[in-house]
């Protein structure tokens, strides 16, 4: 049973939001969506800080919870520096 997560181990993650941050991918050519990964936090301001040019952006997802296969838009994406310049 090395390596099995029990129930309990994961509950504190069951339903929690995480926000992740990422950034364009360079090779972006404004039709297809290509992104670095740069981190998963567990609060909103976390992931904001850790945003480090107008390219970074975030947004939030269910821990522990699988999504569709097919391309899905983030309904809270944003771009932290971009909207604090505005």
């Amino acid at each position: 049973m090395d390596n099995v997560e029990t129930k309990e181990e994961v509950s504190g993650l069951a339903t929690r939001k995480v926000w992740i941050c990422g950034r364009l991918s360079d090779e972006w050519d404004g039709t297809k969506t290509s992104w670095i990964f740069q981190g998963l936090f567990s609060t909103r301001a976390m992931a904001v800080a850790a945003c480090i040019t107008e390219e970074y952006f975030i947004f939030s997802a269910m821990a522990n919870e699988e999504k569709a296969i097919e391309p899905m838009e983030a309904k809270d994406l944003s771009f932290p520096l971009i909207e604090e310049a505005l």
